[in-house]
């Protein structure tokens, strides 16, 4: 298993590296007597292609309603089709701006530019496809966020080693990735665990990420 994150109603989701390893452990859950009759398996839904656009100005668009114009300028400017857009999320760039990371439905990821720039109003801003994998601060695993992180109650993991301890207190000469560290144990692999769990070469991260891939509901035509 790559993965995992809770999901509502006691579910959870766990992310396995193919689909003979989804098969497999499928049939372990359901052919076990003592979880058989208490739980069911079944394939998530397909996730929708996402986008991240760079250096959205944040006092204009501050509210819901300033959002979805900002969304319509966006869909007129670039002559995108119907289908649903919508914001799932922010984070802090530079000089007082904001990243944004849109849901598009498949006809619309299809419709949007390819050289890289949204035309918005009379400027136009980057974007990019947007396939990050999702890391808990706290226990540094992918596939959930903090807030959902089962082991909530305990220390925090460090980024840098295998530790429970603040990044700023480790001691380790050399870094450690956990998530690579454990993959290895469990399947004995012997990936290269000398990075730290935010390196974007880390193979857990890679893995995970192609799994978003597969994941996303692209429609005909397109990747």
């Amino acid at each position: 298993m790559v993965a995992s994150r809770p999901i509502r109603d006691a579910g959870v989701v766990l992310v396995t590296e193919t689909k003979p390893m989804t098969e497999t452990l499928r049939q372990a859950i359901e052919s076990c007597p003592a979880v058989a009759d208490k739980v069911s398996v079944r394939a998530p839904k397909g996730r929708v292609p996402h986008i991240i656009v760079h250096n959205v100005p944040v006092g204009k668009y501050a509210t819901r309603d300033k959002e979805e114009r900002w969304i319509r300028r966006l869909r007129k400017g670039n002559t995108l089709p119907e289908g649903d857009i919508s914001v799932r999320f922010r984070r802090k760039a530079k000089n007082g701006t904001e990243d944004w990371i849109l849901a598009l439905a498949p006809e619309v990821f299809k419709g949007i530019p390819k050289q890289g720039r949204l035309n918005h109003g009379f400027s136009s801003l980057r974007y990019r496809e947007f396939l990050e994998p999702t890391r808990c601060f706290k226990c540094q695993r992918f596939g959930h966020m903090k807030s959902q992180c089962p082991d909530i109650a305990g220390p925090d993991y460090c980024t840098k080693c295998t530790g429970r301890h603040a990044p700023k207190d480790c001691k380790a000469k050399r870094p450690t990735c956990r998530n690579c560290a454990e993959y290895n144990s469990k399947t004995g692999a012997r990936n290269p665990t000398s990075h730290t769990v935010r390196d974007q070469t880390c193979g857990t991260y890679l893995r995970v990420r192609d799994h978003l891939v597969l994941m996303t509901q692209y429609g005909p035509d397109t990747k």
